[in-house]
């Protein structure tokens, strides 16, 4: 069965005018293809700025992230570049992805037993009982072996989802059904799915000025129709709430109790991002797009980032180096970052630091375990319910990422020609 995805809910076709709550990414990404379509768009932002998390703060040493430094493309991004006349830098695609391993960077992140194990586990039977249940670690461990499929795999996923495979639910990530019974069946179906969805080669990009520009581009692009520091509520006509799901559990509590019940529901990741400056080069990230850490290997910081190796003018001058870290806690930042530095460089290395410059986000990312999946069912469910003209729309719904908010931005507003 196609599960269903993208935004909750419809807009109702006798009004031309839609209300947005909220300003950040997905909500600017819903205004832009909504207006491209003829309607009158109006946004509102409780805060002075928009873009949400998505922002860039300058410093002496250069730019620093506040949350995403990078948009992964595909074909619909890249169209959003070329209708914004947006020029950007695209990640050289040589750069190397280290995994954290028993002590040492290592890339590719298996070792060659590993790699048997792999190949010959691609033959084995998928267990399809229950599929609506498994984890990412249910569904891989048999074919990948049990600690690679809970430790690298969550390296890897851990620097998106900020979970391990033992949380991370496996219908949230591959949604579209499948009929082969191997896992090498498995991979050739979703290897050609991608292909026929994409005919551009995926790339990370970012731009002269950081993720800002980006944001921008959108509220010049958006400017008649944002209003800020403005705290919405529901109206009656079109509305469209893109906000964290524990906001849009707010607006809608006197209106819609179960269905703000139900969006109370979902959790969120704590975390901070940081980028850190240095006058030395960790060597090992010189040709590096950065590395990534498994849990056993006992670190706070999912992963680091080696910004002045991705994107050019990372740093104001070729004396310093950014590093972006990305630090998973509830608990003050503290001295987490000089001590985990030195453990994956040499002791003393954090002498280095010139300058950390960090942002706290106490709802960084939303948790997609089956709570969360079914959660949204539960919601799709409830709101085929309602009348058209309520519309859900975020990242806690069916994709995390910028690339993911923008296709569905665009094919929602394609449905109304």
């Amino acid at each position: 069965m196609q599960l269903a995805q993208g935004p909750i809910g419809q807009l109702n076709s006798k009004y031309k005018k839609v209300n947005i709550i909220g300003a950040g990414v997905s909500g600017l990404m819903m205004g832009y293809h909504l207006k491209k379509k003829g309607f009158e768009v109006k946004i509102f932002e409780k805060q002075n700025k928009v873009g949400g998390k998505i922002g860039t703060i300058a410093t002496s040493y250069g730019p620093a992230e506040t949350a995403a430094n990078a948009i992964f493309t595909n074909d619909d991004v890249l169209e959003l570049m070329d209708d914004l006349s947006l020029e950007y830098y695209s990640a050289p695609s040589t750069l190397k992805k280290y995994v954290w391993r028993n002590g040492k960077p290592q890339s590719p992140p298996f070792k060659l037993f590993e790699l048997i194990r792999i190949i010959l586990g691609a033959f084995k039977r998928i267990d399809k009982s229950d599929l609506s249940k498994k984890t990412i670690f249910d569904f891989f461990s048999p074919m990948m072996g049990k600690f690679f499929a809970a430790e690298v795999m969550s390296a890897a996923l851990g620097g998106i989802y900020a979970e391990t495979t033992k949380i991370i639910h496996f219908q949230s990530l591959f949604k579209h059904p499948f009929k082969s019974k191997t896992y090498f069946g498995f991979f050739r179906e979703l290897m050609k799915m991608r292909k026929s969805r994409s005919s551009s080669k995926a790339k990370s990009i970012s731009f002269e000025g950081g993720m800002v520009t980006f944001i921008d581009k959108l509220k010049e692009n958006l400017k008649e129709s944002i209003v800020t520091n403005h705290e919405a509520s529901l109206t009656s006509g079109n509305t469209i709430i893109c906000t964290e799901a524990s906001d849009a559990s707010i607006i809608l509590g006197s209106t819609h109790p179960r269905l703000s019940k139900l969006l109370a529901k979902i959790k969120y990741n704590s975390m901070y991002t940081s980028t850190v400056f240095t006058d030395k080069e960790i060597d090992f990230l010189s040709d590096g797009f950065g590395v990534v850490i498994p849990p056993c290997e006992n670190f706070i910081n999912l992963g680091i980032l080696s910004n002045r190796s991705i994107f050019p003018n990372r740093t104001y001058n070729d004396e310093h180096f950014s590093y972006t870290f990305m630090t998973k806690t509830k608990d003050d930042l503290g001295d987490i970052i000089p001590k985990e530095l030195d453990r994956i460089t040499t002791q003393g290395f954090s002498k280095h630091i010139t300058h950390i410059e960090s942002t706290r986000w106490p709802k960084a990312i939303p948790i997609y375990d089956l709570n969360r999946f079914e959660t949204i069912m539960q919601i799709r469910s409830e709101m085929n319910n309602y009348e058209n003209g309520l519309v859900l729309f975020g990242n806690y719904i069916d994709g995390i990422s910028i690339r993911e908010m923008v296709s569905m931005a665009k094919n929602f507003a394609n449905q109304y020609n």
